[in-house]
């Protein structure tokens, strides 16, 4: 499953982290169609953990990889999470909307093995690829981590 996250380049309060991302790679990735980004890089807070989950992420599931109660759980909602000294520093649940029409789209790519619904990154992968693509005047991210390992 692909999940698609629109993004306002502009930003609002309830895609702070989103929109991070996206101003980073906007930045980061400019002229090229392939870049590697330090996730690291993108976000203006610290953290050792991060995790992107797919909308069927069940809070158990959840709760099970980040190994601590997830207490901001909303069923169907693709969520993003980072974690600084065993506590959530940072999270993020956002809804896909295919009719969206945002200039900006970062897509977490959940489709390349070993496909388990979500992406892990820590002190040493921090890297993610993302490759630009422009479709009918919209900037697409499709991400992924470099090392696509849970």
């Amino acid at each position: 499953m692909l999940v698609v996250i629109f993004l306002s380049l502009a930003g609002c309060s309830s895609q702070k982290i989103l929109s991070g991302f996206a101003d980073g790679f906007v930045h980061q990735c400019r002229g090229v169609t392939t870049c590697v980004v330090d996730a690291s890089k993108v976000t203006d807070f610290s953290w050792d953990e991060a995790f992107v989950f797919d909308a069927s992420a069940s809070s158990e599931t959840i709760e099970s990889k980040i190994r601590m109660p997830y207490p901001f759980y909303r069923d169907l909602t693709q969520k993003i999470l980072f974690i600084k000294h065993g506590s959530i520093v940072a999270h993020e649940d956002y809804d896909y909307d295919p009719d969206d029409k945002h200039p900006s789209v970062v897509a977490f790519d959940f489709d390349s093995p070993p496909k388990t619904g979500y992406f892990h990154l820590d002190r040493e992968r921090r890297k993610l690829r993302v490759q630009v693509v422009e479709i009918k005047g919209q900037r697409r991210y499709f991400v992924r981590p470099l090392e696509n390992l849970p």
